[in-house]
């Protein structure tokens, strides 16, 4: 009996053996796959990275069109939270300078611009005679 199981022995150990070298290389083909799929989804969403980066980009352009009081340089972020929470930002900061503004342009008093307005003269108090001679001076 001893001879009996020793050769059966043998033969199962003869079957893993050939069996390893399949299941490694069924691994090894699965592991290829594996890797090949991960590269094609590392390019895939780093295109969908790039087109989210350009939509970002082009989504500013578009919301600094429409508030055109906003300074461009307050207005920064890669993503459209980022450009939106960026833009809040900017519109409470020129509230508050045009808050500001007013109340300065409030409390101070008005005060004309430049020197006054250049009128003629008034030349309803002179005589006729001096009349005649005003306008022959200048005329020279």
């Amino acid at each position: 009996m001893d001879t009996e199981n020793s050769g059966k022995g043998v033969e199962t150990a003869e079957r893993t053996e050939g069996a390893v070298p399949s299941e490694e290389r069924a691994l090894a083909e699965a592991l290829a796959r594996l890797q090949a799929e991960a590269q094609e989804k590392d390019k895939a969403l780093a295109a969908l990275t790039e087109r989210a980066r350009l939509a970002a980009a082009k989504y500013r352009q578009v919301a600094l069109t429409a508030a055109p009081e906003v300074p461009e340089e307050m207005v920064q972020g890669e993503t459209v939270e980022e450009i939106d929470a960026a833009l809040a930002r900017a519109r409470k900061l020129v509230e508050e300078v045009r808050k500001r503004t007013a109340a300065r342009a409030a409390e101070s008093p008005r005060t004309p611009a430049g020197a006054p307005v250049r009128s003629a003269p008034d030349l309803s108090g002179l005589t006729a005679r001096e009349k005649i001679a005003y306008g022959l001076a200048r005329r020279e």
